[in-house]
């Protein structure tokens, strides 16, 4: 099914049920779909619009057709990483990931790293001069991150998995989803305490994540859920 007849299909539903909000959210989607017909990001858009419906081999198609047209970017790098994420390809994602990464985040994490050493080595005037560096230089999306240290985790890398989610709590400092699966990431590592700690304060946020964490299998065997709930 086309993405169009989907979002419309989804209209008529949601009139039905008198449900405006969500109504009005669809018909945006297909506005912006019309708009961006002749236009350079229009297969771009396509591809996220497949790939919203979970028609992932169309959305590949129409990203290439992107990349075909208009050039590698890092947007559509990215979105075809998480395409094979979902497709459970975590070998293919990350090296579209690498992709969209060297093709405009490498001096991003080059700096941040090049402060690091300086610090430690108590260079400070030389320290201040990168950090202004840095702050010319857009930060990767809260996304990139969580994506990355979710494809990290598949392939068993969880330390670089524990630094993806770090950088994404560093633009979204409590958002659970990111805390629930660094909690994972600190469990399959072997920390206990902090994965306790992280799920207490995962539960805290929102209670709603209550039953997936009692549901998670690798929480089952080694977390005392009543200690997070009380």
């Amino acid at each position: 099914m086309e993405p169009r007849e989907f979002w419309l299909k989804k209209v008529e539903e949601l009139k039905k049920t008198k449900d405006f909000e969500e109504c009005l959210k669809y018909s945006k989607k297909i506005k912006e779909l019309d708009d961006a017909k002749n236009k350079p990001e229009f297969w771009y858009k396509k591809g996220l619009a497949y790939s919203e419906i979970q028609e992932f081999e169309n959305a590949l198609q129409f990203f290439d057709k992107d990349l075909e047209i208009n050039g590698e970017n890092f947007d559509t790098l990215f979105q075809k990483g998480i395409i094979f994420y979902f497709l459970k390809n975590s070998s293919e994602a990350i090296e579209w990931f690498n992709r969209a990464w060297e093709l405009k985040y490498s001096d991003y994490l080059e700096t941040k790293e090049q402060i690091l050493t300086l610090k430690e080595h108590k260079e400070f005037e030389k320290s201040v001069m990168h950090t202004q560096k840095l702050k010319q230089i857009d930060p990767p999306p809260f996304q990139f991150w969580f994506y990355q240290g979710l494809v990290f985790t598949d392939l068993g890398k969880y330390q670089e998995s524990a630094k993806c989610y770090d950088e994404a709590l560093l633009i979204k400092p409590d958002d659970p989803p990111v805390l629930f699966e660094k909690a994972k990431c600190e469990l399959l590592q072997g920390n206990k305490i902090a994965c306790f700690n992280t799920l207490q304060k995962v539960y805290a946020l929102d209670s709603s994540f209550k039953e997936k964490i009692q549901t998670e299998p690798i929480f089952s065997d080694t977390i005392q859920f009543n200690q997070i709930f009380s």
